[in-house]
């Protein structure tokens, strides 16, 4: 059963004459008299009495039109969908990020894509960098905000999105002036709270390094797999956590916030977007173009 068809018998049952819906449509009368009684031989039943004042419905008709106007506008939604998805305006994004992607990266690209492209579901996965090299290797995630380093491949692209300097996490009752300011030295005493080596192994190897510059031992207190699971742990009075800056947005019980005098001397929390190569432009290279936009 043609869509002209259909649409054709709309318009007949809508302007009472096969004349004026051909000029609604802007085709010939003949070919509306035709698609017709084409459709009237395939239904089986005649769905307008013609008379001098045009075409009436029959009750056949009647019963048709409410299944077609239905049917038409369903049909029409899909072929509009299709289309969409095809230009890459429509379909399903899933994204992987890290604990820190969550405070300021996702939010971001989230608002910008439901303003750009408003059909596109985004599906949220918290994860790793070894889960997401593996989703995105299995195409279980589409793009992934990850902390370098990870595991390279020829079928990744990758773009760096923010570094963001370290500050201290600290008990609310820790000793710190005033001025919510502090030197990098004035915390190495005291037990780090730290994600775990096999999460962020560069990030370790670099704060080794930044207590050894600073006279001290790397001491860990506990290893954690999340961000709210270290600010509980610093709430908990296990120790202090050195955290990128954007977590200071997230109110927690018993903690402050200190800035790092020196923090130029500490690693820097890095943040990439990291997507699959591919030869054609995908839902995620416009996820990453709004990213750029957005600086």
């Amino acid at each position: 059963m043609e869509m002209r068809r259909l649409r054709h018998f709309l318009a007949v049952a809508e302007y009472g004459t096969l004349t004026a819906a051909a000029t609604h449509l802007g085709v010939a009368q003949p070919a509306v008299s035709q698609s017709i009684s084409r459709l009237e031989a395939e239904v089986g039943a005649r769905l307008f009495e013609r008379t001098r004042r045009g075409a009436q419905l029959t009750p056949a008709g009647i019963a048709f039109r409410e299944d077609v106007i239905d049917g038409v506008g369903l049909l029409e939604g899909a072929i509009e969908r299709a289309r969409e998805r095809a230009k890459g305006k429509a379909g399903r994004l899933t994204v992987g990020t890290v604990t820190g992607g969550l405070y300021v990266l996702l939010p971001q690209a989230m608002t910008l894509m439901r303003q750009h492209f408003p059909r596109i579901q985004i599906v949220i996965k918290e994860m790793g960098n070894l889960e997401q090299a593996e989703a995105l290797r299995a195409n279980t995630i589409d793009v992934g905000f990850m902390h370098p380093p990870f595991p390279s491949s020829p079928w990744l692209k990758e773009k760096v999105l923010r570094e963001d300097k370290l500050m201290a996490v600290v008990p609310r009752d820790f000793p710190a002036p005033r001025a919510s300011k502090i030197n990098f030295r004035n915390l190495c005493s005291y037990d780090l709270i730290t994600f775990r080596e096999d999460l962020m192994p560069g990030l370790r190897a670099d704060l080794r390094a930044a207590y050894r510059a600073a006279g001290f031992p790397l001491r860990i207190g506990q290893e954690v797999g999340h961000t709210m699971t270290a600010l509980s742990c610093v709430s908990a009075g296990a120790g202090i956590a050195l955290l990128p800056v954007q977590v200071s947005n997230i109110r927690f019980r018993d903690v402050r916030y200190l800035e790092i005098r020196d923090a130029d001397s500490l690693p820097r929390s890095v943040t990439s977007v990291v997507w699959r190569a591919s030869g054609k432009s995908t839902l995620a290279d416009r996820f990453v173009e709004l990213l750029d936009q957005a600086g």
